[in-house]
């Protein structure tokens, strides 16, 4: 579905590219959940948090992220392929200040995938998810098509005006699925104001 769905989407008139993402840059979630670190014994009570995104290749690129360091996700990243996964700036700066995280390992402890090692195969830029005004929190992102996600967000960035080309977004999608629910249809401009209306 989500294949299909990204194909229809990018052969839309005014399309530049087409990603999905299990929670959207201030769409109101966070994914929190705990991880664990190869060679890093937990001690008791002690748990790490991070944010976790499940995206599509093409992702970093639609929502203009920048990889400082390794590579983002390609197609070859699926589920007959190594469990991976991509870490932000924060995360590496917090858990390997002085080191190179790229190779090492890492995984969560519950959950549909739990037990499984993730191998680090880049470094995202910082993304202010929940507001502008609070500081980017310890994310990982990991391949869509490594572990199917039931609710998710679909980016896309577009050469026309984005109000105009909503109702085109929802017929690709609906014509892979017409009882797949498309809803809260936005622009970042308006994710974005909305974390400030509490402040004004």
């Amino acid at each position: 579905f989500g294949a299909e769905t990204l194909r229809r989407l990018e052969a839309l008139p005014g399309v530049r590219s087409a990603s999905l993402v299990s929670a959207i840059p201030f769409g109101g979630t966070r994914g929190a959940t705990g991880v664990e670190i190869e060679g890093r014994p937990r001690q008791p009570g002690d748990m790490l948090i991070v944010d976790q995104r499940h995206i599509s290749p093409g992702y970093f690129q639609t929502m203009g992220i920048s990889i400082v360091r390794g590579r983002g996700f390609t197609s070859a990243d699926d589920d007959r392929a190594e469990p991976v996964v991509v870490i932000n700036r924060a995360m590496a700066e917090r858990y390997w200040p002085n080191e190179n995280p790229i190779d090492r390992r890492v995984r969560v402890p519950a959950g549909y995938d739990a037990g499984s090692w993730f191998r680090i195969v880049g470094i995202a830029d910082n993304v202010r998810h929940i507001a502008l005004s609070r500081e980017p929190v310890t994310e990982m992102y990991r391949p869509f098509a490594q572990t199917g996600i039931g609710v998710f967000s679909v980016a896309v960035k577009t050469t026309a005006e984005s109000a105009s080309i909503a109702q085109s977004v929802r017929a690709a999608v609906q014509a892979v699925d017409r009882n797949m629910p498309v809803y809260d249809v936005r622009t970042m401009e308006d994710r974005i104001a909305g974390s400030f209306a509490q402040t004004r």
